[in-house]
Protein backbone atom coordinates (compact mmCIF):
# COMPACT_ATOMS: atom_id res chain seq x y z
CA UNK A 1 0.00 0.00 0.00
CA UNK A 2 2.83 2.41 0.87
CA UNK A 3 4.71 1.60 -2.30
CA UNK A 4 1.55 1.96 -4.40
CA UNK A 5 0.81 5.38 -2.92
CA UNK A 6 4.34 6.57 -3.64
CA UNK A 7 4.16 5.30 -7.22
CA UNK A 8 0.71 6.82 -7.77
CA UNK A 9 1.96 10.17 -6.46
CA UNK A 10 4.88 10.05 -8.87
CA UNK A 11 7.66 10.05 -6.28
CA UNK A 12 11.07 9.96 -7.94
CA UNK A 13 14.50 9.17 -6.61
CA UNK A 14 16.09 12.42 -5.46
CA UNK A 15 12.80 14.16 -4.66
CA UNK A 16 13.04 16.37 -1.58
CA UNK A 17 10.45 15.96 1.15
CA UNK A 18 8.78 19.23 0.06
CA UNK A 19 8.44 17.97 -3.51
CA UNK A 20 7.05 14.67 -2.27
CA UNK A 21 4.48 16.50 -0.17
CA UNK A 22 3.40 18.59 -3.17
CA UNK A 23 2.99 15.46 -5.30
CA UNK A 24 1.13 13.69 -2.50
CA UNK A 25 -1.30 16.60 -2.12
CA UNK A 26 -2.01 16.63 -5.88
CA UNK A 27 -2.83 12.92 -5.68
CA UNK A 28 -4.95 12.99 -2.52
CA UNK A 29 -7.08 15.95 -3.56
CA UNK A 30 -8.56 13.79 -6.34
CA UNK A 31 -10.26 11.51 -3.82
CA UNK A 32 -10.43 13.41 -0.53
CA UNK A 33 -13.36 15.10 1.15
CA UNK A 34 -11.10 16.51 3.89
CA UNK A 35 -7.72 17.27 2.35
CA UNK A 36 -6.07 18.66 5.49
CA UNK A 37 -7.02 15.65 7.60
CA UNK A 38 -6.17 13.08 4.92
CA UNK A 39 -2.80 14.70 4.21
CA UNK A 40 -1.84 14.30 7.86
CA UNK A 41 -2.77 10.61 7.75
CA UNK A 42 -0.86 9.96 4.52
CA UNK A 43 2.15 11.96 5.71
CA UNK A 44 2.35 9.73 8.76
CA UNK A 45 1.80 6.56 6.71
CA UNK A 46 4.57 7.48 4.26
CA UNK A 47 6.95 8.71 6.99
CA UNK A 48 6.86 12.30 5.72
CA UNK A 49 6.15 13.92 9.08
CA UNK A 50 9.03 15.92 10.62
CA UNK A 51 8.78 14.00 13.89
CA UNK A 52 8.78 10.29 13.19
CA UNK A 53 10.19 8.97 16.43
CA UNK A 54 7.78 9.59 19.30
CA UNK A 55 6.07 6.82 21.21
CA UNK A 56 2.33 6.49 20.85
CA UNK A 57 0.14 5.19 23.68
CA UNK A 58 -1.95 2.08 23.17
CA UNK A 59 -5.17 4.07 23.07
CA UNK A 60 -3.83 6.59 20.58
CA UNK A 61 -2.22 3.86 18.46
CA UNK A 62 -5.53 2.00 18.24
CA UNK A 63 -7.31 5.20 17.20
CA UNK A 64 -4.64 6.09 14.65
CA UNK A 65 -4.72 2.62 13.13
CA UNK A 66 -8.48 2.78 12.64
CA UNK A 67 -8.24 6.36 11.41
CA UNK A 68 -5.64 5.30 8.82
CA UNK A 69 -7.80 2.39 7.64
CA UNK A 70 -10.88 4.64 7.42
CA UNK A 71 -8.95 7.26 5.44
CA UNK A 72 -7.47 4.76 2.99
CA UNK A 73 -10.84 3.09 2.50
CA UNK A 74 -12.56 6.46 2.00
CA UNK A 75 -10.07 7.55 -0.63
CA UNK A 76 -10.20 4.25 -2.50
CA UNK A 77 -13.98 4.19 -2.52
CA UNK A 78 -14.07 7.83 -3.64
CA UNK A 79 -12.03 6.82 -6.69
CA UNK A 80 -14.88 4.50 -7.72
CA UNK A 81 -16.94 7.62 -8.42
CA UNK A 82 -14.45 8.46 -11.18
CA UNK A 83 -13.85 4.99 -12.63
CA UNK A 84 -14.04 1.30 -11.66
CA UNK A 85 -11.26 0.30 -9.26
CA UNK A 86 -9.30 -2.97 -9.38
CA UNK A 87 -7.15 -3.96 -6.38
CA UNK A 88 -4.80 -6.94 -6.70
CA UNK A 89 -2.93 -8.33 -3.69
CA UNK A 90 -0.53 -11.24 -4.18
CA UNK A 91 0.52 -13.71 -1.48
CA UNK A 92 -1.99 -12.61 1.13
CA UNK A 93 -0.44 -15.11 3.55
CA UNK A 94 2.49 -12.69 3.93
CA UNK A 95 0.63 -9.39 4.45
CA UNK A 96 0.44 -7.66 7.83
CA UNK A 97 -2.66 -7.40 9.99
CA UNK A 98 -3.27 -3.72 9.17
CA UNK A 99 -3.45 -4.42 5.42
CA UNK A 100 -5.76 -7.38 6.07
CA UNK A 101 -7.98 -5.11 8.17
CA UNK A 102 -8.08 -2.60 5.30
CA UNK A 103 -9.13 -5.31 2.83
CA UNK A 104 -11.79 -6.48 5.26
CA UNK A 105 -13.07 -2.91 5.60
CA UNK A 106 -13.17 -2.44 1.82
CA UNK A 107 -15.17 -5.63 1.41
CA UNK A 108 -17.66 -4.57 4.04
CA UNK A 109 -18.07 -0.95 2.94
CA UNK A 110 -17.62 -1.35 -0.81
CA UNK A 111 -20.84 -3.23 -1.49
CA UNK A 112 -22.56 -1.78 -4.54
CA UNK A 113 -19.44 0.10 -5.65
CA UNK A 114 -17.60 -0.67 -8.92
CA UNK A 115 -14.64 -2.24 -7.13
CA UNK A 116 -13.00 -5.62 -7.83
CA UNK A 117 -10.56 -7.11 -5.32
CA UNK A 118 -8.35 -10.01 -6.43
CA UNK A 119 -6.43 -11.87 -3.73
CA UNK A 120 -3.99 -14.72 -4.29
CA UNK A 121 -3.09 -17.01 -1.42
CA UNK A 122 -1.34 -20.34 -1.03
CA UNK A 123 -3.74 -23.26 -0.47
CA UNK A 124 -2.26 -24.20 2.91
CA UNK A 125 -3.18 -20.75 4.29
CA UNK A 126 -6.72 -20.48 5.66
CA UNK A 127 -7.95 -17.01 4.66
CA UNK A 128 -10.95 -16.04 6.76
CA UNK A 129 -12.95 -13.00 5.63
CA UNK A 130 -15.87 -11.87 7.78
CA UNK A 131 -17.96 -10.17 5.14
CA UNK A 132 -21.34 -10.29 3.43
CA UNK A 133 -19.75 -9.19 0.15
CA UNK A 134 -19.70 -11.85 -2.59
CA UNK A 135 -16.40 -13.71 -2.31
CA UNK A 136 -15.69 -16.31 -4.98
CA UNK A 137 -12.84 -18.73 -4.21
CA UNK A 138 -11.09 -20.09 -7.31
CA UNK A 139 -8.67 -22.98 -6.85
CA UNK A 140 -5.82 -23.11 -9.37
CA UNK A 141 -4.86 -26.77 -9.74
CA UNK A 142 -2.07 -28.31 -11.80
CA UNK A 143 -2.71 -28.32 -15.53
CA UNK A 144 -4.79 -31.24 -16.80
CA UNK A 145 -3.20 -33.39 -19.50
CA UNK A 146 -5.05 -31.67 -22.37
CA UNK A 147 -3.81 -28.20 -21.42
CA UNK A 148 -0.34 -29.54 -20.61
CA UNK A 149 -0.13 -30.98 -24.16
CA UNK A 150 -1.29 -27.64 -25.58
CA UNK A 151 1.26 -25.66 -23.58
CA UNK A 152 4.14 -27.98 -24.41
CA UNK A 153 3.37 -27.76 -28.13
CA UNK A 154 3.33 -23.95 -28.15
CA UNK A 155 6.49 -23.09 -26.25
CA UNK A 156 9.02 -21.49 -28.62
CA UNK A 157 7.16 -22.61 -31.72
CA UNK A 158 7.12 -26.32 -30.95
CA UNK A 159 3.78 -26.79 -32.70
CA UNK A 160 5.15 -29.73 -34.74
CA UNK A 161 6.48 -31.80 -31.86
CA UNK A 162 5.64 -35.50 -32.35
CA UNK A 163 3.01 -36.94 -30.05
CA UNK A 164 5.53 -39.28 -28.47
CA UNK A 165 7.71 -36.32 -27.47
CA UNK A 166 4.74 -34.35 -26.14
CA UNK A 167 3.64 -37.37 -24.13
CA UNK A 168 7.11 -37.72 -22.58
CA UNK A 169 7.08 -34.05 -21.55
CA UNK A 170 3.56 -34.20 -20.08
CA UNK A 171 4.28 -37.36 -18.12
CA UNK A 172 7.56 -36.03 -16.72
CA UNK A 173 6.23 -32.58 -15.73
CA UNK A 174 3.00 -33.70 -13.96
CA UNK A 175 1.05 -30.56 -14.85
CA UNK A 176 3.53 -28.02 -13.43
CA UNK A 177 3.47 -25.09 -15.91
CA UNK A 178 7.01 -23.84 -15.31
CA UNK A 179 8.40 -27.38 -15.62
CA UNK A 180 6.51 -27.88 -18.91
CA UNK A 181 7.94 -24.65 -20.25
CA UNK A 182 11.47 -25.48 -19.16
CA UNK A 183 11.42 -28.97 -20.70
CA UNK A 184 10.01 -27.65 -23.98
CA UNK A 185 12.61 -24.88 -24.14
CA UNK A 186 15.36 -27.38 -23.38
CA UNK A 187 14.24 -29.49 -26.34
CA UNK A 188 14.28 -26.47 -28.66
CA UNK A 189 17.79 -25.55 -27.58
CA UNK A 190 19.40 -28.99 -27.59
CA UNK A 191 17.63 -31.14 -30.19
CA UNK A 192 17.50 -30.42 -33.93
CA UNK A 193 14.30 -30.24 -35.94
CA UNK A 194 15.35 -33.36 -37.88
CA UNK A 195 15.79 -35.39 -34.70
CA UNK A 196 12.39 -34.25 -33.41
CA UNK A 197 10.69 -35.17 -36.68
CA UNK A 198 10.89 -38.84 -35.77
CA UNK A 199 7.83 -40.44 -34.24
CA UNK A 200 10.06 -42.70 -32.12
CA UNK A 201 10.06 -40.32 -29.15
CA UNK A 202 13.03 -38.53 -27.66
CA UNK A 203 16.43 -39.11 -29.29
CA UNK A 204 18.92 -41.19 -27.31
CA UNK A 205 21.27 -38.19 -27.16
CA UNK A 206 18.83 -36.14 -25.08
CA UNK A 207 17.29 -36.73 -21.69
CA UNK A 208 14.53 -34.64 -20.18
CA UNK A 209 15.61 -32.99 -16.93
CA UNK A 210 14.83 -35.22 -13.96
CA UNK A 211 13.48 -32.24 -12.02
CA UNK A 212 12.52 -28.62 -12.51
CA UNK A 213 15.54 -27.58 -10.44
CA UNK A 214 17.87 -29.53 -12.74
CA UNK A 215 16.39 -27.81 -15.79
CA UNK A 216 16.76 -24.33 -14.29
CA UNK A 217 20.33 -25.08 -13.22
CA UNK A 218 21.18 -26.09 -16.77
CA UNK A 219 19.95 -22.71 -18.06
CA UNK A 220 22.12 -20.90 -15.54
CA UNK A 221 25.20 -22.93 -16.49
CA UNK A 222 24.81 -22.06 -20.18
CA UNK A 223 24.78 -18.30 -19.60
CA UNK A 224 27.83 -16.22 -20.57
CA UNK A 225 30.10 -15.98 -17.52
CA UNK A 226 29.54 -12.23 -16.81
CA UNK A 227 25.76 -12.67 -17.04
CA UNK A 228 25.91 -15.76 -14.82
CA UNK A 229 27.70 -13.71 -12.16
CA UNK A 230 25.04 -11.02 -12.49
CA UNK A 231 22.18 -13.49 -12.03
CA UNK A 232 23.86 -14.87 -8.90
CA UNK A 233 24.27 -11.35 -7.56
CA UNK A 234 20.64 -10.57 -8.36
CA UNK A 235 19.56 -13.74 -6.52
CA UNK A 236 21.29 -12.40 -3.40
CA UNK A 237 19.30 -9.17 -3.64
CA UNK A 238 16.03 -11.10 -3.82
CA UNK A 239 13.08 -12.05 -6.05
CA UNK A 240 12.82 -8.38 -7.14
CA UNK A 241 15.82 -6.17 -7.74
CA UNK A 242 16.33 -2.65 -9.07
CA UNK A 243 18.74 -1.71 -11.81
CA UNK A 244 20.28 1.03 -9.65
CA UNK A 245 21.06 -1.28 -6.73
CA UNK A 246 22.49 -4.01 -8.95
CA UNK A 247 24.59 -1.43 -10.78
CA UNK A 248 25.85 0.03 -7.48
CA UNK A 249 27.22 -3.24 -6.09
CA UNK A 250 31.03 -2.98 -6.05
CA UNK A 251 33.20 -5.37 -8.07
CA UNK A 252 30.42 -6.52 -10.36
CA UNK A 253 31.47 -7.72 -13.85
CA UNK A 254 32.67 -4.93 -16.10
CA UNK A 255 30.50 -3.59 -18.90
CA UNK A 256 27.15 -1.91 -19.31
CA UNK A 257 24.66 -3.57 -16.99
CA UNK A 258 22.01 -3.48 -19.73
CA UNK A 259 24.24 -5.68 -21.90
CA UNK A 260 24.84 -8.11 -19.02
CA UNK A 261 21.11 -8.39 -18.32
CA UNK A 262 20.10 -9.05 -21.93
CA UNK A 263 21.00 -12.79 -21.87
CA UNK A 264 18.86 -13.17 -18.74
CA UNK A 265 15.94 -11.44 -20.44
CA UNK A 266 16.36 -13.52 -23.61
CA UNK A 267 16.47 -16.73 -21.57
CA UNK A 268 13.30 -15.54 -19.80
CA UNK A 269 14.92 -15.94 -16.41
CA UNK A 270 13.98 -12.39 -15.46
CA UNK A 271 11.42 -9.87 -16.69
CA UNK A 272 10.95 -6.12 -16.28
CA UNK A 273 8.57 -5.19 -13.48
CA UNK A 274 6.20 -2.24 -13.58
CA UNK A 275 7.56 0.42 -11.27
CA UNK A 276 7.31 4.14 -12.01
CA UNK A 277 9.80 5.01 -9.28
CA UNK A 278 12.79 3.14 -10.69
CA UNK A 279 13.77 0.48 -13.21
CA UNK A 280 13.08 -2.88 -11.61
CA UNK A 281 13.29 -6.52 -12.62
CA UNK A 282 11.84 -9.72 -11.21
CA UNK A 283 12.83 -13.36 -11.48
CA UNK A 284 10.04 -14.89 -13.53
CA UNK A 285 9.49 -17.48 -10.83
CA UNK A 286 10.65 -17.64 -7.25
CA UNK A 287 12.18 -21.06 -7.90
CA UNK A 288 14.55 -19.57 -10.50
CA UNK A 289 15.91 -17.23 -7.85
CA UNK A 290 16.13 -20.04 -5.29
CA UNK A 291 18.09 -22.33 -7.63
CA UNK A 292 20.58 -19.57 -8.46
CA UNK A 293 21.01 -18.65 -4.80
CA UNK A 294 21.52 -22.25 -3.70
CA UNK A 295 24.48 -22.67 -6.05
CA UNK A 296 26.51 -20.20 -3.95
CA UNK A 297 28.82 -21.40 -1.20
CA UNK A 298 28.08 -20.01 2.25
CA UNK A 299 31.23 -17.87 2.25
CA UNK A 300 30.33 -16.43 -1.17
CA UNK A 301 26.78 -15.69 -0.02
CA UNK A 302 28.03 -13.76 2.99
CA UNK A 303 30.47 -11.75 0.89
CA UNK A 304 27.82 -10.88 -1.68
CA UNK A 305 25.25 -9.94 0.97
CA UNK A 306 27.78 -7.56 2.51
CA UNK A 307 28.48 -5.96 -0.86
CA UNK A 308 24.74 -5.54 -1.49
CA UNK A 309 24.20 -4.01 1.97
CA UNK A 310 27.00 -1.49 1.46
CA UNK A 311 25.69 -0.63 -2.01
CA UNK A 312 22.18 -0.05 -0.62
CA UNK A 313 23.54 2.18 2.14
CA UNK A 314 25.53 4.23 -0.35
CA UNK A 315 22.64 4.43 -2.82
CA UNK A 316 20.25 5.70 -0.14
CA UNK A 317 22.73 7.85 1.75
CA UNK A 318 20.44 10.88 1.36
CA UNK A 319 17.51 8.92 2.81
CA UNK A 320 18.97 6.65 5.51
CA UNK A 321 15.51 5.65 6.78
CA UNK A 322 14.54 4.09 3.45
CA UNK A 323 13.92 0.34 3.78
CA UNK A 324 16.21 -0.29 6.77
CA UNK A 325 14.80 -3.83 7.00
CA UNK A 326 16.29 -4.65 3.59
CA UNK A 327 19.78 -3.54 4.58
CA UNK A 328 19.36 -5.26 7.97
CA UNK A 329 18.53 -8.52 6.21
CA UNK A 330 21.64 -8.36 4.03
CA UNK A 331 23.91 -7.54 6.98
CA UNK A 332 22.35 -10.46 8.89
CA UNK A 333 23.03 -12.86 6.02
CA UNK A 334 26.56 -11.41 5.80
CA UNK A 335 27.10 -12.25 9.51
CA UNK A 336 27.66 -8.54 10.26
CA UNK A 337 25.41 -8.75 13.28
CA UNK A 338 26.24 -5.48 15.03
CA UNK A 339 25.33 -3.49 11.91
CA UNK A 340 22.19 -5.58 11.46
CA UNK A 341 20.96 -5.09 15.03
CA UNK A 342 20.79 -1.30 14.81
CA UNK A 343 18.91 -1.49 11.51
CA UNK A 344 16.40 -4.14 12.63
CA UNK A 345 15.52 -1.85 15.54
CA UNK A 346 14.94 1.10 13.23
CA UNK A 347 12.83 -1.03 10.90
CA UNK A 348 10.72 -2.44 13.74
CA UNK A 349 10.01 0.98 15.23
CA UNK A 350 8.97 2.36 11.84
CA UNK A 351 6.68 -0.61 11.18
CA UNK A 352 5.04 -0.22 14.59
CA UNK A 353 4.34 3.45 13.90
CA UNK A 354 2.61 2.43 10.66
CA UNK A 355 0.56 -0.10 12.69
CA UNK A 356 2.12 -2.98 10.73
CA UNK A 357 2.31 -4.91 13.97
CA UNK A 358 3.09 -8.36 12.59
CA UNK A 359 5.88 -6.85 10.53
CA UNK A 360 7.13 -4.90 13.54
CA UNK A 361 7.21 -8.04 15.70
CA UNK A 362 9.03 -10.03 13.04
CA UNK A 363 11.65 -7.32 12.52
CA UNK A 364 12.26 -6.70 16.21
CA UNK A 365 12.48 -10.42 16.92
CA UNK A 366 14.88 -10.81 13.97
CA UNK A 367 17.17 -8.34 15.70
CA UNK A 368 16.80 -9.96 19.12
CA UNK A 369 17.93 -13.31 17.71
CA UNK A 370 21.32 -11.79 16.90
CA UNK A 371 22.29 -10.75 20.43
CA UNK A 372 23.86 -14.13 21.36
CA UNK A 373 26.44 -13.42 18.63
CA UNK A 374 27.37 -9.99 20.06
CA UNK A 375 29.68 -9.07 22.97
CA UNK A 376 28.00 -8.99 26.38
CA UNK A 377 28.82 -5.42 27.38
CA UNK A 378 26.85 -2.42 28.62
CA UNK A 379 26.40 -0.92 25.15
CA UNK A 380 24.96 -4.13 23.71
CA UNK A 381 22.77 -4.65 26.78
CA UNK A 382 21.45 -1.11 26.32
CA UNK A 383 20.58 -1.91 22.73
CA UNK A 384 18.76 -5.06 23.85
CA UNK A 385 16.83 -2.99 26.38
CA UNK A 386 15.71 -0.66 23.58
CA UNK A 387 14.44 -3.68 21.69
CA UNK A 388 12.44 -4.94 24.66
CA UNK A 389 10.88 -1.53 25.30
CA UNK A 390 9.80 -1.21 21.65
CA UNK A 391 8.61 -4.81 21.31
CA UNK A 392 6.50 -4.75 24.49
CA UNK A 393 3.58 -2.64 23.18
CA UNK A 394 3.57 -4.67 19.95
CA UNK A 395 3.22 -7.95 21.87
CA UNK A 396 0.49 -6.47 24.06
CA UNK A 397 -1.48 -5.62 20.95
CA UNK A 398 -0.87 -8.91 19.12
CA UNK A 399 -0.79 -11.51 21.90
CA UNK A 400 -2.54 -9.77 24.77
CA UNK A 401 -1.23 -8.10 27.89
CA UNK A 402 -1.41 -11.29 29.95
CA UNK A 403 0.50 -13.47 27.47
CA UNK A 404 3.53 -15.19 29.06
CA UNK A 405 5.84 -13.77 26.38
CA UNK A 406 4.72 -10.24 27.27
CA UNK A 407 5.24 -10.71 31.00
CA UNK A 408 8.66 -12.32 30.48
CA UNK A 409 9.73 -9.49 28.21
CA UNK A 410 8.91 -6.78 30.74
CA UNK A 411 10.53 -8.73 33.56
CA UNK A 412 13.78 -8.84 31.58
CA UNK A 413 13.42 -5.16 30.67
CA UNK A 414 13.11 -4.16 34.35
CA UNK A 415 16.14 -6.28 35.23
CA UNK A 416 18.23 -4.57 32.53
CA UNK A 417 17.00 -1.10 33.55
CA UNK A 418 18.12 -1.68 37.13
CA UNK A 419 21.43 -3.17 36.01
CA UNK A 420 22.18 -0.32 33.59
CA UNK A 421 20.67 2.39 35.81
CA UNK A 422 18.20 3.65 33.20
CA UNK A 423 15.43 5.48 35.12
CA UNK A 424 13.52 6.72 32.05
CA UNK A 425 13.43 3.26 30.48
CA UNK A 426 12.59 1.77 33.89
CA UNK A 427 9.41 3.84 34.02
CA UNK A 428 8.34 2.54 30.62
CA UNK A 429 9.19 -1.03 31.61
CA UNK A 430 7.21 -0.83 34.88
CA UNK A 431 4.30 0.76 33.02
CA UNK A 432 4.37 -2.15 30.54
CA UNK A 433 4.58 -4.70 33.34
CA UNK A 434 1.58 -3.10 35.01
CA UNK A 435 -0.37 -3.39 31.77
CA UNK A 436 0.68 -7.04 31.56
CA UNK A 437 -0.55 -7.79 35.10
CA UNK A 438 -3.43 -10.31 35.27
CA UNK A 439 -5.79 -7.83 36.96
CA UNK A 440 -5.06 -4.91 34.60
Amino acid sequence: CIRDRKAAAGFMQGDTKDIQLQKLEMLIQQSSNDLEHDMEVFKDLLSLNPDDSGEVSRRVADNRKQETIDTLRGNLLALTELAPVVISVEDVQFIDSATLDLLQSLLNQGSGKPIFILLTVRPEFALELDTLAPVVPVEVPRLPAELAYQMASQVRGNAMLPNAVLKAIVERTEGIPLYIEECSKSLSENVSTEELASEQGLPDTFQLPESLQESLLSHLEHLPEPSRVIVLLASVIGRNFTYDLLDAVPDRPEGQLYDLLNPLLEAQLIAPRSNELELEFQFRHGLIRDVAYQTLLQSDREALHQRVARAAEKLHAQDPDRSPETIAYHYTEAARFEKAVSLWLLAGVRAARRFSLLQARDQLESGLKLFPYLPDNAEIQGMRLNYLIELGPVLIKLEGSAAPATRDLYAEAIHLCEKLEEPEQLFRAIWGQWQAAPDY
